[in-house]
């Protein structure tokens, strides 16, 4: 029998915490410049011309896919003794990325390179310090949140209409998504006649939904923080590509669409 000294106990009993001071810290207090790779370094990527994925990579997509849920929601929910709701929001965040993401790499394959730097937002430091953030909610979500919350059904509804929010925009944006550049077309279709903006929307609501039903406020105060920081330059950098792509025909778009994100709210 393995006995666990009470100091062991009580080091493991905080690592939770250490963890989320640390991920917190990374995204919110260290400046954003010590992300961000300097100009010439930065990768350069465009949609045209893409190379099609081989078939391992196919197959490596949903185990990479796997492996990325699992760190985000199930470990942090396993280390804070909620390890059967980890699983349901891991499967229910694995459904969300195998039919928003993996299409689009399906269809489209690996990106190639491009002349133009990746807009505001984009970049992989934003990127990187939204990521951290997120995970950081999670685990405080995990740590400090109310017990039994996931079977609120509205919450699951939220997520599931995340996810379809989220298929359904990446399936119409086509070959531009999950990249800033200039689509070929101006895409006013499909939930982009409500939002301009309907991929981050599924995103925010999957989140929102998982953290809600970890119980925590705070999580989603966390959430909500870095999405703001992390998608608002991205939205406005991605609304002045397209005006100054299409012009008027864009203008009209966002005058007749006013909301970014959520239907005359925001």
């Amino acid at each position: 029998m393995i006995t666990v000294s009470p100091e062991l106990l009580a080091t493991m009993r905080m690592l939770p915490r250490l963890l989320v001071i640390a991920a917190v810290s990374a995204a919110f207090v260290l400046p954003a410049a010590s992300f961000v790779r300097k100009p010439e370094q930065a990768v350069k990527k465009s949609d045209a011309d893409a190379t099609p994925l081989s078939p391992t990579q196919k197959l490596l997509q949903p185990v990479q896919l796997a492996v990325a849920v699992g760190l985000l929601v199930k470990l942090p929910c396993y280390a804070c003794g909620r390890a059967a709701l980890g699983q349901r929001l891991s499967l229910e965040y694995f459904a969300f990325f195998a039919v928003v993401t993996l299409p689009r790499s399906y269809r489209f394959g690996k990106y190639s390179e491009r002349v133009a730097e990746p807009a505001k937002g984009a970049g992989g430091g934003e990127f990187g310090q939204f990521l951290l953030s997120v995970w950081a909610a999670h685990w405080l979500g995990a740590w400090r949140g109310a017990r039994g919350w996931i079977n609120a059904r509205e919450l699951f509804a939220l997520r599931i209409a995340g996810t379809l929010i989220g298929a359904c925009a990446a399936w119409t944006l086509g070959r531009a998504y999950d990249r800033v550049v200039t689509p070929e077309s101006l895409v006013t279709t499909g939930p982009y006649r409500f939002v301009r903006h309907p991929i981050y929307t599924g995103y925010l609501l999957l989140f929102a939904g998982g953290l809600a039903s970890l119980g925590s406020p705070l999580a989603i105060a966390v959430l909500l923080l870095s999405a703001w920081r992390f998608y608002k330059p991205r939205m406005a950098s991605e609304d002045k590509i397209l005006e100054e792509q299409f012009g008027d025909a864009w203008r009209n778009y966002a005058a007749a669409t006013p909301s970014r994100l959520l239907p005359f709210v925001v």
